[in-house]
């Protein structure tokens, strides 16, 4: 029975672990998911409004003054 030796490659793994340590960008990260996620349910909101046209724009309003 013969075996062969493979070689793996850890770059990525190591890179995931650098990742993983770097908390100042892991919170930007998860700050710009949550307002994504935020924007996402303004929008689907705004489209229930649309019977209800002062409301929808009260939230277009809302995403302008976030800046996003």
């Amino acid at each position: 029975m013969e075996f062969k030796v493979r070689m793996i490659d850890t770059s990525l793994d190591d890179g995931y672990k650098a990742m993983a340590t770097d908390h100042e960008r892991e919170n930007e990260a998860s700050e710009w998911c949550n307002a994504i996620t935020g924007d996402m349910i303004n929008i689907n909101e705004a489209q229930r409004q649309r019977g209800n046209p002062k409301r929808a724009l009260q939230l277009l309003d809302e995403l302008d003054q976030m800046n996003l």
